[in-house]
């Protein structure tokens, strides 16, 4: 203990070698990483308190601020980042339900079973009511990536973590305001308005904070080390200034943040920077889950080891997980039925909620809240045990049998059209290495034999994929309805591809490639919900009600003629640039359905409607682009030479990369030549 910061640092690097170990061990026996790290930190407090010489492993304990502070950000962060922002608007609905009104109800159910059965007075009991209702589904979320299961359940139970850890927040901090002060209708309306600011404020502070980063990341092109620190500054300092300064929800700052940030990245960062930024933040979620989970197995096990009256503390830990999944299931299987009935989102049908249910582990914002309680006023020691006890019996119960659960329920198969996606990239790859081959000559023409072995069996893996394909084409002509849709939307996936592509290589601007996404995204939700033909949507109405209000308020309010006229001038290049995308990508389009539906007739009747909408969409920009070259001939010209650049500025960009790759030229030497060239 002489050297604290040593002593600091050597626990540090002994938990996280303890964790890269656990994670070869439970990778190999299939066995959910987050759940084993509890069991592997419960097990280092035994021995440590049995071996002296390893007693430094349990020298760092969990308290309220590193969770809230230390390990929460990133870990939200990381998950807003990651989620889909488009399907979790579409299902906003269900997602609100729980995370709000969904944890009230918990809250009184667990609250009103603890009062009443157990030694805990009514404050205490809602206290923990409020702390033990709000979900942790790290290792659920992780086991849904490796099954495959659908995105629409990862992004309602994901979704709904994150907002009812907020809602969490602030009900358990009422609740605690409450037990000195009487409560009455002041309180409650000052509850009521204290959720709205939290709620609201969170999310206009951490919408401005990414708008502000955004700016510093563009700064920082082609330095995705200095792109990737000022994102971890913008999840530490949203959250700090959110939660401690403006006494906001920091939760909801971070949430807001993170998709901001990933709504801005997807426009204005390359894909190899933006690939470099998911996975720096998979490792920082991967650190900060591997610390807490060792941490929680390790307070689990000192907590328990120190409690007085093992009785008591057995009866209320049945009464909590009891009351726990009671409120739960009324949750799940109350209310979702209603958002089902009322909500234009996709239905969540009944093997999902029985996942949504099971799948409710609690964690790290539980413990916190209950780490922050005062001694003096509740039976805090109590209300710790029972929370550790509920969150180990939550990871150690459903979170080990929730991947049993889905693969019986059926929910890890792929869906038909996935299953096609997966046929197509498996034909790709096959094509793609028969290629390489017939272009490989080996020396002398030596090993000729293995060559041809080599490419017979890619041969025979190319057939396999494309005789998968094709039965999968003609078992969906069995229902016609679904391969109309699934037509409709290997469609607009491969328009929305393309003009991604397009924006990658330059071609159109980040506004031009927001206009056009917004654009599939609305026919995408038209077809998901059976309107076919979706409607074909103009460059000028590729706009949001909202931003279009904006735009219009804007040039109202512009000082001069000249700057409406510049800005008219933008958009109108926007709107050029849009013609040109769909114009091309349009055909790419048409290109791709003459070989999906070659040789299916019901398909190619069924598809004649899509056919003739890309076309027309195709012949209509190129109309609106001769049109506008003949009228503002000076204009489009000077436009054309912009984009000329662009693409000639990324390609120089790529060359320098592509010489640094191959070890021609340095780091140090390609920064400079970047450097001169902007």
């Amino acid at each position: 203990m002489e050297f604290p910061l040593l002593t600091f640092e050597i626990t540090i690097l002994g938990l996280l070698l303890v964790a890269c170990l656990a994670a070869i061990g439970l990778k190999r026996i299939h066995f959910p990483y987050t759940v084993g790290l509890v069991i592997v930190g419960f097990l280092i407090r035994l021995v440590g308190d049995r071996v002296p010489e390893e007693t430094l492993l349990v020298n760092l304990e969990l308290s309220h601020d590193a969770i809230l502070f230390l390990f929460l950000p990133p870990l939200v962060f990381e998950s807003a980042l990651n989620l889909n922002a488009r399907l979790l608007m579409r299902n906003i609905g269900p997602v609100l339900t729980l995370a709000i009104p969904g944890l009230l109800i918990a809250t009184g159910v667990v609250g009103a079973m603890m009062a009443s059965l157990t030694s805990l007075s009514w404050t205490e009991s809602l206290l923990f009511g409020a702390l033990i209702s709000a979900t942790d589904p790290v290792a659920v979320v992780a086991l849904f990536k490796e099954l495959g299961v659908a995105q629409q359940l990862v992004v309602l139970m994901e979704g709904e973590s994150l907002l009812n850890d907020a809602t969490a927040i602030v009900i358990f901090n009422l609740i605690l305001a409450a037990v000195t002060a009487p409560v009455d209708g002041s309180l409650i309306t000052q509850g009521g308005r204290e959720f709205f600011v939290s709620f609201f404020g969170g999310i206009l502070v951490g919408v401005i904070a990414a708008w502000l980063a955004s700016y510093l990341l563009s700064l920082a092109q082609r330095r995705p080390l200095i792109q990737s620190t000022f994102s971890l500054i913008l999840a530490y300092g949203v959250f700090i200034l959110a939660e401690h300064f403006l006494h906001i929800s920091g939760v909801i700052a971070v949430v807001s943040a993170g998709l901001v940030t990933s709504w801005l990245i997807s426009l204005q960062l390359k894909p190899e920077t933006r690939s470099f930024l998911k996975e720096f933040w998979e490792y920082i979620s991967f650190l900060a889950n591997s610390l807490i989970f060792l941490l929680v197995g390790i307070a689990t096990a000192k907590v328990l080891g120190e409690v007085d009256g093992m009785g008591a503390l057995g009866l209320g830990l049945g009464v909590a997980i009891a009351a726990v999944f009671l409120s739960r299931a009324i949750v799940i299987f109350g209310l979702l039925p209603l958002t089902n009935r009322f909500h234009a989102a996709p239905t969540v049908n009944r093997p999902e909620q029985a996942i949504l249910f099971w799948g409710g582990l609690r964690g790290a914002v539980a413990l916190a809240l209950a780490l922050s309680l005062n001694p003096a006023q509740v039976s805090r020691d109590f209300v710790i045990a029972l929370t550790l006890g509920v969150a180990l019996f939550t990871l150690l119960i459903p979170g080990t049998t929730i991947g049993w659960l889905v693969r019986r329920l059926g929910l890890d198969k792929p869906t038909i059209l996935d299953q096609i996606e997966q046929a197509e990239a498996l034909s790709a790859a096959h094509q793609r290495a028969l290629k390489a081959l017939d272009h490989f000559h080996p020396l002398a023409g030596r090993h000729e034999g293995e060559i041809h072995a080599e490419r017979q069996q890619s041969q025979q893996a190319l057939d396999r994929a494309s005789q998968q394909l094709n039965d999968l084409w003609q078992s969906l002509e069995k229902d016609l309805p679904m391969l109309n849709q699934a037509m409709w939307l290997q469609a607009l996936m491969i328009e929305q591809k393309g003009y991604r592509r397009l924006h990658d290589q330059g071609f159109i601007s980040e506004a031009a490639l927001l206009r056009l996404e917004v654009g599939v995204s609305i026919r995408q939700d038209a077809v998901l919900a059976g309107q076919l033909p979706p409607p074909a949507l103009a460059p000028t109405t590729l706009m949001t009600r909202l931003e279009y209000s904006l735009i219009k308020g804007l040039r109202q309010l512009l000082p001069t003629t000249r700057w409406r006229r510049q800005q008219s001038l933008k958009f109108s290049n926007e709107e050029y640039e849009c013609d040109l995308a769909i114009a091309q990508i349009s055909e790419s389009v048409l290109d791709r359905l003459r070989e999906l539906i070659y040789g299916e007739k019901k398909a190619a009747r069924l598809m004649a409607a899509c056919l003739d909408f890309y076309t027309q969409a195709s012949q209509t920009a190129q109309a609106r682009l001769t049109d506008c070259a003949q009228r503002h001939s000076a204009a489009v010209q000077q436009f054309e030479r912009r984009i000329a650049a662009r693409v000639a500025s990324l390609g120089r960009e790529e060359a320098i990369a592509n010489l640094v790759e191959a070890g021609a030229i340095s780091e140090s030497v390609a920064q400079t030549v970047c450097d001169q060239i902007d």
